[in-house]
């Protein structure tokens, strides 16, 4: 199974508030990985609140 790598340029969706990320060199500042993925969120606020909840 391949899992796609997201890249820098890419656009992601932040899965706590909706807001669309464009990711960036520093993108992972604001990360959690949960199963195996990586999500990124466009605040520490919303990375928290993911991972305090991520179901």
């Amino acid at each position: 199974m391949t899992t796609k790598v997201a890249e820098a340029g890419e656009r992601v969706r932040d899965l706590v508030c909706g807001m669309a990320i464009e990711l960036s060199d520093d993108a992972h500042l604001h990360s959690k990985r949960w199963r195996g993925r990586t999500y990124f969120f466009c605040s520490a606020d919303c990375a928290r609140k993911f991972g305090a909840a991520p179901e």
